[in-house]
Protein backbone atom coordinates (compact mmCIF):
# COMPACT_ATOMS: atom_id res chain seq x y z
CA UNK A 1 0.00 0.00 0.00
CA UNK A 2 1.06 3.49 -0.86
CA UNK A 3 0.10 6.89 0.11
CA UNK A 4 0.51 9.28 -2.83
CA UNK A 5 2.46 12.28 -1.98
CA UNK A 6 0.80 14.82 -4.25
CA UNK A 7 -1.20 17.01 -1.98
CA UNK A 8 -1.48 20.78 -3.46
CA UNK A 9 1.74 21.44 -3.97
CA UNK A 10 0.90 22.85 -7.10
CA UNK A 11 -1.15 25.43 -5.41
CA UNK A 12 2.13 26.75 -4.06
CA UNK A 13 3.31 28.24 -7.70
CA UNK A 14 -0.12 30.08 -8.08
CA UNK A 15 -0.15 32.24 -4.75
CA UNK A 16 2.22 35.47 -3.76
CA UNK A 17 2.55 33.94 -0.60
CA UNK A 18 5.60 35.76 0.76
CA UNK A 19 8.32 32.56 0.89
CA UNK A 20 9.17 32.65 4.47
CA UNK A 21 12.82 32.78 5.81
CA UNK A 22 13.59 28.82 6.02
CA UNK A 23 13.39 26.98 9.26
CA UNK A 24 13.75 23.51 8.07
CA UNK A 25 14.79 22.34 11.81
CA UNK A 26 11.32 23.93 12.95
CA UNK A 27 9.46 22.03 10.20
CA UNK A 28 11.35 18.51 11.23
CA UNK A 29 10.62 19.03 15.22
CA UNK A 30 6.60 19.55 13.96
CA UNK A 31 6.49 16.76 11.93
CA UNK A 32 8.41 14.53 14.18
CA UNK A 33 5.77 16.05 17.34
CA UNK A 34 2.99 15.68 15.48
CA UNK A 35 3.94 12.01 14.54
CA UNK A 36 4.28 11.32 17.89
CA UNK A 37 0.68 12.62 18.53
CA UNK A 38 -1.13 10.97 15.76
CA UNK A 39 0.34 7.40 16.88
CA UNK A 40 -0.41 8.06 20.35
CA UNK A 41 -4.78 8.57 19.19
CA UNK A 42 -7.35 5.24 19.47
CA UNK A 43 -8.25 5.69 15.78
CA UNK A 44 -4.34 5.30 14.66
CA UNK A 45 -4.08 2.58 16.80
CA UNK A 46 -7.05 0.65 15.16
CA UNK A 47 -6.91 1.57 11.87
CA UNK A 48 -3.09 2.04 11.05
CA UNK A 49 -1.83 -1.51 11.23
CA UNK A 50 0.37 -3.52 9.06
CA UNK A 51 1.21 -2.86 5.73
CA UNK A 52 -0.70 0.68 6.16
CA UNK A 53 1.63 1.46 8.83
CA UNK A 54 4.62 0.95 6.76
CA UNK A 55 3.40 3.04 4.44
CA UNK A 56 2.07 5.38 7.01
CA UNK A 57 5.62 5.43 8.26
CA UNK A 58 7.39 6.11 4.69
CA UNK A 59 4.77 9.19 4.29
CA UNK A 60 6.72 10.72 7.28
CA UNK A 61 9.89 9.88 6.24
CA UNK A 62 9.09 11.40 3.08
CA UNK A 63 8.05 14.60 4.52
CA UNK A 64 10.76 14.58 7.40
CA UNK A 65 13.06 15.67 4.11
CA UNK A 66 10.60 18.37 2.42
CA UNK A 67 11.32 21.70 2.60
CA UNK A 68 8.05 24.11 3.01
CA UNK A 69 8.09 27.27 0.93
CA UNK A 70 5.94 29.41 2.79
CA UNK A 71 3.78 29.02 6.14
CA UNK A 72 0.74 27.81 4.23
CA UNK A 73 2.92 24.92 2.32
CA UNK A 74 4.26 23.94 5.84
CA UNK A 75 0.70 23.57 6.95
CA UNK A 76 -0.38 21.45 3.92
CA UNK A 77 2.51 19.17 4.68
CA UNK A 78 1.82 18.49 8.18
CA UNK A 79 -1.61 17.87 7.16
CA UNK A 80 -0.92 14.57 5.16
CA UNK A 81 -0.01 13.11 8.27
CA UNK A 82 -3.60 13.40 9.09
CA UNK A 83 -5.44 12.63 5.65
CA UNK A 84 -5.26 8.90 5.60
CA UNK A 85 -7.17 8.41 9.23
CA UNK A 86 -10.85 8.32 9.50
CA UNK A 87 -10.90 10.50 12.33
CA UNK A 88 -13.09 13.49 11.59
CA UNK A 89 -13.30 14.81 15.08
CA UNK A 90 -9.47 15.74 15.16
CA UNK A 91 -8.50 18.63 13.48
CA UNK A 92 -5.42 19.91 13.20
CA UNK A 93 -5.13 23.87 12.62
CA UNK A 94 -2.75 26.76 12.62
CA UNK A 95 -2.56 28.82 15.93
CA UNK A 96 -3.72 32.22 15.15
CA UNK A 97 -0.83 35.31 14.95
CA UNK A 98 -3.33 37.73 15.51
CA UNK A 99 -7.06 37.10 17.53
CA UNK A 100 -8.84 40.37 16.19
CA UNK A 101 -12.25 40.97 18.96
CA UNK A 102 -14.84 42.66 17.16
CA UNK A 103 -14.03 45.98 18.89
CA UNK A 104 -10.56 45.71 16.99
CA UNK A 105 -12.66 45.25 13.84
CA UNK A 106 -13.88 49.01 14.78
CA UNK A 107 -10.58 50.28 15.49
CA UNK A 108 -9.38 52.36 12.19
CA UNK A 109 -5.70 52.67 13.86
CA UNK A 110 -5.44 48.66 14.91
CA UNK A 111 -6.91 47.93 11.13
CA UNK A 112 -3.99 50.04 9.31
CA UNK A 113 -1.51 48.56 11.76
CA UNK A 114 -2.67 45.02 10.49
CA UNK A 115 -2.72 45.63 7.27
CA UNK A 116 0.74 47.03 7.23
CA UNK A 117 2.08 43.66 9.17
CA UNK A 118 4.06 40.89 7.37
CA UNK A 119 1.19 38.57 8.44
CA UNK A 120 -1.18 40.41 6.58
CA UNK A 121 0.95 41.38 3.77
CA UNK A 122 2.49 37.47 3.19
CA UNK A 123 -1.09 35.96 3.50
CA UNK A 124 -1.86 33.45 0.83
CA UNK A 125 -3.36 35.47 -2.26
CA UNK A 126 -4.61 34.09 -5.56
CA UNK A 127 -3.24 35.85 -8.93
CA UNK A 128 -6.19 35.58 -10.98
CA UNK A 129 -8.03 38.22 -12.58
CA UNK A 130 -10.73 39.02 -9.61
CA UNK A 131 -13.03 40.62 -12.20
CA UNK A 132 -13.04 38.32 -15.13
CA UNK A 133 -12.98 35.32 -12.36
CA UNK A 134 -16.46 37.49 -11.14
CA UNK A 135 -17.82 37.21 -14.40
CA UNK A 136 -17.31 33.44 -15.33
CA UNK A 137 -18.73 31.93 -12.27
CA UNK A 138 -21.58 34.36 -11.68
CA UNK A 139 -23.04 32.02 -14.89
CA UNK A 140 -22.05 28.67 -13.14
CA UNK A 141 -25.62 27.13 -12.22
CA UNK A 142 -26.70 26.34 -8.20
CA UNK A 143 -25.84 22.73 -8.84
CA UNK A 144 -22.69 23.17 -9.60
CA UNK A 145 -19.44 23.51 -6.95
CA UNK A 146 -17.49 26.54 -8.50
CA UNK A 147 -19.40 29.73 -8.08
CA UNK A 148 -19.57 32.80 -5.88
CA UNK A 149 -20.60 32.27 -1.99
CA UNK A 150 -21.12 34.32 0.48
CA UNK A 151 -20.62 34.02 4.53
CA UNK A 152 -22.97 34.84 7.04
CA UNK A 153 -25.22 38.01 6.43
CA UNK A 154 -22.68 38.39 3.02
CA UNK A 155 -19.63 38.91 5.74
CA UNK A 156 -17.23 37.42 2.85
CA UNK A 157 -17.73 37.10 -0.57
CA UNK A 158 -15.74 34.09 -2.38
CA UNK A 159 -15.09 32.64 -5.84
CA UNK A 160 -14.50 28.76 -5.67
CA UNK A 161 -13.01 27.85 -8.96
CA UNK A 162 -11.14 24.97 -9.64
CA UNK A 163 -7.12 25.11 -10.94
CA UNK A 164 -5.70 23.02 -14.11
CA UNK A 165 -5.58 20.32 -11.74
CA UNK A 166 -9.56 19.54 -12.15
CA UNK A 167 -9.61 17.96 -8.50
CA UNK A 168 -8.32 20.85 -7.12
CA UNK A 169 -10.14 24.12 -6.06
CA UNK A 170 -9.76 27.71 -4.82
CA UNK A 171 -11.99 30.13 -2.98
CA UNK A 172 -10.90 33.42 -2.97
CA UNK A 173 -12.51 36.64 -1.82
CA UNK A 174 -13.99 39.01 -4.34
CA UNK A 175 -15.39 41.30 -1.41
CA UNK A 176 -15.51 41.96 1.90
CA UNK A 177 -17.46 43.75 5.24
CA UNK A 178 -14.69 42.71 7.34
CA UNK A 179 -11.55 45.01 7.23
CA UNK A 180 -9.26 42.24 7.97
CA UNK A 181 -10.04 40.45 4.98
CA UNK A 182 -8.91 42.01 1.04
CA UNK A 183 -10.19 40.70 -2.40
CA UNK A 184 -7.68 38.17 -3.50
CA UNK A 185 -7.18 36.48 -0.70
CA UNK A 186 -7.61 33.09 0.01
CA UNK A 187 -10.46 32.03 1.98
CA UNK A 188 -10.73 28.15 2.03
CA UNK A 189 -8.69 25.46 -0.90
CA UNK A 190 -10.82 21.80 -1.40
CA UNK A 191 -9.04 19.16 -2.60
CA UNK A 192 -12.24 16.46 -4.52
CA UNK A 193 -11.68 13.07 -3.64
CA UNK A 194 -14.68 11.74 -4.84
CA UNK A 195 -17.81 14.00 -6.51
CA UNK A 196 -19.10 16.99 -4.21
CA UNK A 197 -16.75 15.77 -1.08
CA UNK A 198 -13.53 17.48 0.02
CA UNK A 199 -10.39 17.50 2.00
CA UNK A 200 -10.52 21.24 3.04
CA UNK A 201 -7.84 23.42 4.21
CA UNK A 202 -10.53 26.91 5.50
CA UNK A 203 -9.19 30.25 7.44
CA UNK A 204 -11.03 31.00 10.35
CA UNK A 205 -12.91 34.01 9.58
CA UNK A 206 -11.27 35.59 12.69
CA UNK A 207 -8.01 35.18 13.02
CA UNK A 208 -7.57 33.61 9.28
CA UNK A 209 -5.82 30.61 11.20
CA UNK A 210 -6.17 27.73 8.73
CA UNK A 211 -7.56 24.51 9.63
CA UNK A 212 -7.75 21.31 7.91
CA UNK A 213 -11.29 19.40 7.70
CA UNK A 214 -11.22 16.01 5.94
CA UNK A 215 -15.15 15.74 5.38
CA UNK A 216 -15.98 18.82 3.37
CA UNK A 217 -19.36 18.54 1.21
CA UNK A 218 -20.88 20.17 -1.69
CA UNK A 219 -25.22 20.33 -1.05
CA UNK A 220 -27.56 22.42 -1.64
CA UNK A 221 -25.90 25.11 -2.97
CA UNK A 222 -23.98 24.92 0.10
CA UNK A 223 -20.53 23.57 1.38
CA UNK A 224 -21.94 22.12 4.52
CA UNK A 225 -18.83 22.64 6.44
CA UNK A 226 -17.55 26.10 6.01
CA UNK A 227 -21.08 27.26 6.17
CA UNK A 228 -20.49 29.30 2.65
CA UNK A 229 -23.56 29.69 0.94
CA UNK A 230 -24.25 30.32 -3.07
CA UNK A 231 -27.67 32.35 -2.01
CA UNK A 232 -27.82 33.25 1.99
CA UNK A 233 -30.97 34.44 1.36
CA UNK A 234 -33.12 31.39 0.05
CA UNK A 235 -35.60 29.29 1.98
CA UNK A 236 -33.88 26.26 3.89
CA UNK A 237 -35.92 23.65 4.35
CA UNK A 238 -32.91 21.77 5.60
CA UNK A 239 -31.11 23.47 8.22
CA UNK A 240 -32.33 24.89 11.46
CA UNK A 241 -31.32 28.51 12.29
CA UNK A 242 -28.66 29.13 14.66
CA UNK A 243 -31.04 31.58 16.06
CA UNK A 244 -33.86 29.25 17.41
CA UNK A 245 -33.70 27.96 20.91
CA UNK A 246 -31.98 24.48 20.86
CA UNK A 247 -34.92 22.79 22.79
CA UNK A 248 -38.40 22.59 21.87
CA UNK A 249 -41.36 20.64 22.51
CA UNK A 250 -45.09 21.46 21.22
CA UNK A 251 -48.02 19.80 19.70
CA UNK A 252 -48.67 19.11 16.76
CA UNK A 253 -52.28 18.11 14.30
CA UNK A 254 -53.80 14.97 15.53
CA UNK A 255 -52.05 15.13 18.64
CA UNK A 256 -48.28 14.10 17.41
CA UNK A 257 -45.11 15.66 19.55
CA UNK A 258 -42.80 17.71 18.68
CA UNK A 259 -39.07 17.65 19.94
CA UNK A 260 -36.71 19.82 18.86
CA UNK A 261 -33.05 18.12 20.37
CA UNK A 262 -30.82 20.54 18.87
CA UNK A 263 -27.85 20.04 20.93
CA UNK A 264 -25.70 17.51 22.97
CA UNK A 265 -22.92 19.68 24.17
CA UNK A 266 -21.70 18.64 27.35
CA UNK A 267 -20.36 22.09 28.47
CA UNK A 268 -22.07 23.20 31.99
CA UNK A 269 -24.65 25.61 30.47
CA UNK A 270 -26.23 23.25 27.98
CA UNK A 271 -26.04 20.05 30.20
CA UNK A 272 -28.38 22.66 32.56
CA UNK A 273 -30.82 23.51 29.50
CA UNK A 274 -30.91 19.83 28.76
CA UNK A 275 -31.81 18.76 32.24
CA UNK A 276 -34.46 21.41 32.50
CA UNK A 277 -35.76 20.73 29.34
CA UNK A 278 -36.44 17.19 29.86
CA UNK A 279 -37.63 17.19 33.51
CA UNK A 280 -40.59 19.41 31.66
CA UNK A 281 -41.31 17.04 28.58
CA UNK A 282 -40.53 13.59 30.34
CA UNK A 283 -44.37 12.95 31.42
CA UNK A 284 -45.75 14.82 28.34
CA UNK A 285 -45.07 11.66 25.71
CA UNK A 286 -49.21 10.82 26.11
CA UNK A 287 -49.76 10.62 21.99
CA UNK A 288 -48.27 7.57 20.55
CA UNK A 289 -46.14 9.46 18.05
CA UNK A 290 -43.54 11.95 18.50
CA UNK A 291 -41.18 13.85 15.88
CA UNK A 292 -37.52 13.92 17.16
CA UNK A 293 -35.76 16.78 15.67
CA UNK A 294 -32.44 16.25 15.65
CA UNK A 295 -30.80 18.68 12.44
CA UNK A 296 -28.02 21.06 12.89
CA UNK A 297 -27.35 18.96 16.49
CA UNK A 298 -23.31 18.56 16.13
CA UNK A 299 -23.15 16.35 19.17
CA UNK A 300 -21.87 16.13 22.61
CA UNK A 301 -21.99 13.53 24.97
CA UNK A 302 -24.55 10.90 27.11
CA UNK A 303 -24.52 13.77 29.72
CA UNK A 304 -26.98 15.84 27.73
CA UNK A 305 -28.26 13.16 25.51
CA UNK A 306 -29.03 10.36 28.00
CA UNK A 307 -32.13 11.14 29.65
CA UNK A 308 -33.40 11.24 25.88
CA UNK A 309 -32.48 8.32 24.60
CA UNK A 310 -33.67 6.27 27.99
CA UNK A 311 -37.10 8.10 27.83
CA UNK A 312 -37.79 7.34 23.41
CA UNK A 313 -36.58 3.68 24.30
CA UNK A 314 -38.82 3.48 26.98
CA UNK A 315 -41.76 5.30 24.27
CA UNK A 316 -40.95 2.98 21.35
CA UNK A 317 -40.83 -0.46 23.72
CA UNK A 318 -44.28 0.96 24.62
CA UNK A 319 -45.60 0.67 20.97
CA UNK A 320 -44.78 4.57 20.35
CA UNK A 321 -43.97 5.99 17.07
CA UNK A 322 -41.35 7.68 16.48
CA UNK A 323 -40.05 9.83 13.61
CA UNK A 324 -36.28 11.35 13.74
CA UNK A 325 -35.31 14.26 10.89
CA UNK A 326 -31.93 14.13 10.40
CA UNK A 327 -29.69 16.03 7.92
CA UNK A 328 -26.14 16.58 7.20
CA UNK A 329 -25.29 18.79 10.32
CA UNK A 330 -26.48 16.06 12.60
CA UNK A 331 -23.02 14.57 13.77
CA UNK A 332 -21.50 12.76 16.67
CA UNK A 333 -23.27 11.92 19.82
CA UNK A 334 -26.63 13.34 17.79
CA UNK A 335 -25.48 10.60 15.02
CA UNK A 336 -24.82 7.54 17.72
CA UNK A 337 -28.36 8.96 19.41
CA UNK A 338 -29.78 7.81 16.17
CA UNK A 339 -28.56 4.97 15.03
CA UNK A 340 -29.31 2.97 19.18
CA UNK A 341 -32.91 4.31 18.36
CA UNK A 342 -33.74 3.29 14.80
CA UNK A 343 -33.27 -0.56 15.76
CA UNK A 344 -36.68 -0.58 17.06
CA UNK A 345 -39.24 -1.56 14.10
CA UNK A 346 -41.78 1.10 15.29
CA UNK A 347 -39.03 3.78 14.52
CA UNK A 348 -38.00 5.94 11.25
CA UNK A 349 -35.67 8.20 10.50
CA UNK A 350 -36.04 10.83 7.44
CA UNK A 351 -34.19 13.56 5.60
CA UNK A 352 -31.15 13.17 4.48
CA UNK A 353 -27.69 11.60 5.45
CA UNK A 354 -25.55 12.72 8.17
CA UNK A 355 -22.58 14.10 8.91
CA UNK A 356 -20.36 11.49 9.01
CA UNK A 357 -18.17 12.92 12.08
CA UNK A 358 -19.35 9.69 14.24
CA UNK A 359 -16.44 7.52 14.98
CA UNK A 360 -13.93 8.57 18.11
CA UNK A 361 -14.47 11.61 20.08
CA UNK A 362 -12.52 13.54 23.02
CA UNK A 363 -13.80 13.73 26.20
CA UNK A 364 -11.71 16.46 27.59
CA UNK A 365 -11.69 19.23 25.37
CA UNK A 366 -8.10 18.74 24.67
CA UNK A 367 -5.82 19.55 22.13
CA UNK A 368 -1.86 19.26 21.32
CA UNK A 369 0.51 22.09 20.71
CA UNK A 370 2.98 21.22 18.03
CA UNK A 371 7.25 21.24 18.91
CA UNK A 372 6.82 24.94 16.91
CA UNK A 373 4.02 26.50 19.22
CA UNK A 374 2.72 27.78 15.25
CA UNK A 375 0.32 24.93 14.81
CA UNK A 376 -2.23 22.71 16.92
CA UNK A 377 -4.09 19.65 16.88
CA UNK A 378 -7.67 18.84 18.79
CA UNK A 379 -6.88 15.34 19.80
CA UNK A 380 -9.26 12.54 19.98
CA UNK A 381 -9.20 10.26 23.19
CA UNK A 382 -12.38 8.16 22.88
CA UNK A 383 -12.04 4.40 20.98
CA UNK A 384 -14.46 3.74 18.63
CA UNK A 385 -15.91 0.77 20.56
CA UNK A 386 -19.53 0.65 18.28
CA UNK A 387 -17.39 -0.08 15.17
CA UNK A 388 -19.05 3.70 13.74
CA UNK A 389 -16.14 4.15 11.73
CA UNK A 390 -17.67 2.72 9.17
CA UNK A 391 -19.96 5.49 8.82
CA UNK A 392 -17.14 8.46 9.05
CA UNK A 393 -16.84 10.83 6.29
CA UNK A 394 -20.28 9.11 4.78
CA UNK A 395 -23.20 8.66 7.54
CA UNK A 396 -26.01 6.45 7.24
CA UNK A 397 -28.83 7.19 5.33
CA UNK A 398 -32.16 7.84 6.27
CA UNK A 399 -35.33 5.53 5.74
CA UNK A 400 -36.89 8.21 4.22
CA UNK A 401 -35.52 11.03 1.93
CA UNK A 402 -36.96 14.37 2.27
CA UNK A 403 -37.07 17.29 -0.27
CA UNK A 404 -34.85 20.17 0.08
CA UNK A 405 -37.65 22.54 -1.68
CA UNK A 406 -40.44 22.00 1.24
CA UNK A 407 -40.67 22.44 4.76
CA UNK A 408 -39.64 19.01 6.27
CA UNK A 409 -41.92 19.25 9.18
CA UNK A 410 -44.81 18.87 7.04
CA UNK A 411 -43.58 16.36 4.85
CA UNK A 412 -43.34 14.11 7.72
CA UNK A 413 -46.55 14.68 8.67
CA UNK A 414 -47.37 13.60 5.31
CA UNK A 415 -46.03 10.58 5.64
CA UNK A 416 -47.27 9.98 8.96
CA UNK A 417 -50.95 10.75 7.77
CA UNK A 418 -50.36 8.12 4.92
CA UNK A 419 -49.43 5.09 7.33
Amino acid sequence: MKFKYTLLSFIILLLPLGVMAQDVSAYQEDVKSLYGIVKQLPSYKAQITGDTEIAYHKLYEHLLVEKPVSDFDYFIKLTRLMEPIKDNHAYLSQVAKTVITQAQLADTAFIKVYKASPEFRNYPSSRVNLDKLTSVLKAKPVSDVEGIYYYGQRYLTIGVYRTAKKDSLVGVVLGSRLPHWQPGQIAIVLKEYQLNRFRCYAAQIGGKAFGFLRNEKFMHGNLTETRYRKNPEAVDYVNISDDLPKFHFKSLSGGIKYMRLGSFSSNEKNVAFAQQFYDMVKDSLSANKVIVDLRNNGGGGYKASGNFITMLQKFAMNAGHIYIIVNNRTMSDAERFTIRLRGFDNVKVLGENTNGTIAYGNNTGRSDTLQSRRYMLYITDMPDQRMYVNYEDIGFKPDVLLSPKRDWIEQTLELIAKQ
